[in-house]
């Protein structure tokens, strides 16, 4: 029986939700092995441990972008990458795009992804263009979201961009941003 096409809205909450329960633990499941104590002088405060070794901006690829599950998610679904600049109107900027579709598919059913290093100059002047052509500011704990509203769906958010310092990722959708996996900097 074929697999049921997924949406093009529905795609990164379900690779959202992939994640989510990879990372869950199995209910009842014991530790098989007991937490000891820090050792004198260590710094006892958690820390986030990533699912992958950051990568090097010069390194990334469509496959290293997003995280693993997300990639084997796709791939399982049939779907390839095909790379492409990172570009925010005019401005062109060293990263990556990357536009992950079911070969000979329509321009409906796909995702993109994209991450590029950007200086404070060149964020103001692509949030200002952005702002100044309709899209919606956010200001978070992750940074600024840039979102385009959804001609189709009022109430959704389509294509999002997230500046933080000295970065910007973007997604066609604003879930779609919980999948990249930001590089070493």
């Amino acid at each position: 029986m074929p697999l049921p096409r997924l949406s093009r809205a529905a795609l990164p909450l379900a690779l959202g939700a992939l994640l989510f329960t990879a990372c869950t633990g199995t209910p009842g499941a014991q530790p098989t092995e007991v937490p000891t104590a820090p050792a004198p002088g260590a710094d006892p405060s958690p820390s986030a441990v990533p699912t992958t070794a950051p990568v090097d901006p010069a390194d990334l690829t469509c496959e290293n972008l997003i995280a693993p599950d997300a990639v084997a998610g796709l791939e399982a679904e049939g779907w390839t990458s095909e790379e492409g600049e990172f570009a925010i109107n005019d401005l062109v900027l060293d990263g990556i795009s990357c536009t992950w579709a079911r070969p000979g598919d329509t321009f409906d059913d796909l995702v993109v992804f994209g991450w590029a290093p950007i200086t404070a100059d060149e964020a103001q002047e692509a949030q200002e263009q952005l702002e100044s052509v309709g899209w919606t500011a956010q200001e978070s704990a992750e940074g600024l979201y840039l979102s385009e509203a959804d001609a189709q769906n009022p109430d959704a958010v389509g294509t999002t961009y997230l500046f933080g310092d000295g970065w910007v990722t973007m997604s066609d959708t604003q879930q779609g941003l919980l999948l990249i996996e930001q590089p070493a900097r």
